[in-house]
């Protein structure tokens, strides 16, 4: 079957509404290099050049002198270590034992899962953990499980990467029956060497109570078959084994965002700096000055031009004045950088005076 179109990567309505605000925290919290690579996204300059090129070439240093200070990351960082400042309690039967140390199949432990959550939830509002089980065609034992030739995994997704969600009610409960989640992942390739990432969609679902899973991809040409998991018996399920955590409640409603507010003023502290460092590269250096010299006197007593120092000395002739130029303190915009760092709404955390 042929791929046609893209509504697999279509985005729930709550998910392009929030957009904007997930992708700025993402950005903020993976640092510097990230936010730079975004350039004019969160780094505007007024173009007042004639020649683009000249143009390109002072926005690139202009970006370069930028600084983010990332109070936001200290700040989660922080938090998170709060929460985990007393080892939570584990206990589990034998036949789970593997959650404690491998929850995951990449070697992270349970703690360490659990950080990742709590880091998400206190920056975005929310996450989703998906349980992707082993697909066999008969049912596994126990022992498949304790020996881990067969283990249902838990994987994490970001809120950027939960891009639609459907709901429908069972008598009290409402359970999901369409989650779609992006991933990115490498692309095959002849040369071993060369890395290619692009992102698919894994669109779970949930259809006359038969739990499926198909994954798109958009550079292939054939579109991949529906499987469809089995439990331990073998049986197909009927729930999506994908659970939203929120800041408020665990389901599809989408929290506000705790760390929105923070990562913002630190984006504007990040443009003030860029103003501030460039008026200190512009006009921060002393600039000499002189008068009532003329070409004449140049010629005959500085014919190797101005000599400034301790070592140095310049001439003057009757009636002649020298002296220094010296830009004051930008006020206005190293105060506004003050006001934000101080700001207990923003670079306020006590774990990072």
């Amino acid at each position: 079957m042929s791929v046609t179109g893209s509504a697999y990567s279509s985005q729930h309505p709550d998910y392009t509404k929030n957009l904007q605000k997930w992708s700025l925290i993402k950005d903020v919290l993976e640092g510097e290099i990230a936010v730079k690579f975004r350039k004019q996204l969160y780094l505007p300059l007024e173009n007042t050049e004639r020649d683009k090129k000249r143009y390109d070439e002072r926005y690139k240093v202009y970006i370069q002198r930028a600084k983010l200070y990332n109070a936001t990351a200290r700040t989660l960082a922080g938090f998170v270590g709060q929460v985990f400042n007393k080892q939570p309690a584990q206990e589990f039967p034998a036949e789970l034992s593997y959650l404690k140390d491998d929850p995951t199949g990449t070697g992270a432990n349970l703690e360490q899962f659990a950080k990742g959550i709590t880091g998400d939830v206190v920056s975005f509002g929310r996450c989703g953990i998906w349980i992707d089980f082993p697909k066999f065609e008969k049912g596994y034992s126990v022992k498949d499980v304790t020996d881990g030739v067969a283990r249902p995994t838990l994987k994490r997704y970001n809120a950027v990467d939960v891009v639609n969600w459907r709901t429908i009610q069972r008598g009290a409960r409402t359970l999901l029956s369409l989650v779609v989640l992006r991933e990115q992942v490498l692309v095959d390739s002849n040369d071993e060497f060369v890395a290619e990432y692009r992102y698919q969609y894994r669109v779970l679902r949930l259809r006359n109570n038969i739990y499926t899973v198909q994954v798109y991809r958009d550079w292939e040409s054939v579109e991949s078959p529906a499987t469809t998991p089995l439990n331990h018996k073998g049986e197909p399920f009927d729930e999506i084994p994908f659970v939203f955590i929120g800041i408020k409640e665990n389901d599809s409603t989408v929290d506000d965002a705790p760390m929105y507010d923070m990562a913002s003023l630190n984006i504007s502290h990040y443009v003030n700096s860029a103003d501030y460092e460039e008026a200190c590269f512009m006009v921060g250096q002393p600039m000499l000055w002189y008068a009532g010299i003329d070409k004449g006197f140049a010629d005959d007593f500085l014919p190797d031009g101005v000599r400034v120092g301790s070592r140095g000395g310049l001439p003057l002739p009757p009636g002649g004045a020298a002296g220094l130029l010296q830009a004051q303190s930008n006020g206005m915009v190293k105060e506004a950088m003050d006001q934000k760092r101080s700001s207990n709404d923003c670079f306020g955390c006590s774990y990072y005076p």
